[in-house]
């Protein structure tokens, strides 16, 4: 057979809306793709063996939604192509927001087999996954840090694909509703068959959380898996401070379909004082409490039944301020008000619930005495005590916002003078 010389040609195309859509009715899992354009040059040579083609260019704005997935945002990003009469072979970049990933394909038509791999190392400062998805709800959100990880892959002739990788989250800040957590660090292993995924040696570090009062030194392992039949998330060994002391989660399965799971949660070693100082200057008190709380997740909503505190002997102090001491007729209540002043207690107990709605309530057992009482006599008290706990949150949220425009305020007029 005879050479041909080779024939050079550039072009610019749109994509037709929704070419897919025939295929797709024969194929339901292949995605819409249009709406965008491609430009394109390269070069065709006809061989002995056969016909080489190369191309190369970019490709913008377009649209690939997949069935039952959420929507991304449009694409872009450049490739350059190699085909061979036994070989197609594609490498390039694909832009999505504020992602940008290196890729490769390399497909064998006849053997209907194939690889491929993508690389990921990129440092954000803007919103990750409302940036990447269009239809993402934005109560959650990655606000910065630094993404980096591979991913390798191959099919064979016989249908079956599989994957596996790793990805890591450096230095990354989060926001869900109005809390916020800095320091986010993350490294996990993925692998898959088809359409089972896993993200497994799974680990979580977060410096702080901001939830009205901080939360730090969070740490943890995970394990997560899905398929087209259940999905579940395993959590090992959480552990964070709060409040003077340690919460801790030791093992913990939430059923990723019905949004169902049990999370026995351990508090060791809570100061007192810092726990009524969520209530205000009304209250406040000395003391160390150890608990459970049987957390339980039932199609999302959060409950507690039966969880119990304590507080460590020898007891400590309960004092409330002189708001709480004016008289209110009621001979029985009026004492136990004045008692509370300046109380010293040996046993403090608790037995909580919390409702899905918010609604806490603190079954509080409390022995002890007030010197200025009765010459000290013992006094015990069973005491509910109710609180919504989304309205205290929210509270402690509006008092830092003042409180940080204060102090703000305040640096600057230092500035000045």
């Amino acid at each position: 057979l005879e050479e041909r010389p080779d024939v050079d040609f550039a072009f610019q195309a749109g994509l037709p809306e929704r070419f897919l859509e025939r295929l797709r009715s024969a194929d339901s899992s292949l995605p819409n793709i249009g709406d965008g354009g491609i430009e394109t040059q390269g070069t065709a040579r006809w061989q002995t063996n056969g016909l080489t083609l190369n191309l190369a260019g970019r490709f913008r704005d377009v649209r690939v939604d997949w069935p039952d997935q959420p929507t991304l945002r449009p694409l872009s990003g450049s490739y350059a192509l190699k085909l061979t009469d036994r070989a197609l072979e594609v490498a390039g970049e694909l832009a999505v927001g504020p992602v940008a990933v290196p890729y490769t394909v390399k497909a064998y038509p006849a053997e209907g087999a194939g690889q491929f791999s993508v690389a990921l190392d990129q440092v954000f400062s803007v919103p990750l996954f409302s940036g990447v998805l269009e239809d993402w709800d934005a109560s959650f959100e990655m606000t910065a840090g630094s993404l980096q990880g591979s991913v390798q892959g191959r099919w064979t002739g016989a249908g079956s694909l599989q994957y596996e990788g790793a990805l890591a989250l450096n230095r990354g800040a989060a926001r869900y509703g109005d809390y916020e957590a800095t320091g986010v660090d993350t490294s996990l292993k993925v692998s898959g068959v088809d359409a089972r995924l896993v993200l497994s040696d799974g680990a979580l570090g977060i410096a702080s959380v901001d939830a009205g009062f901080p939360i730090t030194h969070v740490r943890g392992r995970y394990r997560l898996e899905q398929n087209p039949v259940r999905g579940w998330l395993a959590l090992h060994g959480f552990q964070a401070k709060l409040l003077g002391g340690n919460v801790r989660i030791d093992e913990a399965h939430i059923d990723l379909e019905s949004l169902s799971g049990d999370l026995p949660v351990v508090l060791d070693g809570l100061a007192l004082q810092e726990l009524l100082a969520l209530e205000g200057d009304d209250i406040s008190g000395s003391g160390v409490l150890d608990g459970l709380l049987p957390v339980s997740v039932e199609q999302g909503a959060v409950r507690i039944r039966d969880g119990a505190l304590s507080a460590r002997a020898p007891g400590g102090i309960i004092r409330i301020s002189d708001s709480f001491n004016a008289p209110t007729g009621q001979p029985g209540l009026d004492f136990a008000i004045q008692a509370l002043a300046d109380f010293s207690y040996s046993e403090l107990s608790a037995l909580v619930n919390y409702a899905p709605d918010g609604a806490l309530l603190l079954g509080v057992t409390l022995k002890g005495s007030n010197p200025a009482v009765e010459n000290g006599r013992a006094i015990h008290y069973n005491l509910n005590v109710s609180e919504h706990i989304p309205s205290l949150f929210e509270s402690l949220q509006a008092d830092k916002l003042i409180t940080d425009r204060v102090e703000r305020k305040v640096e600057r007029l230092s500035l000045i003078h």
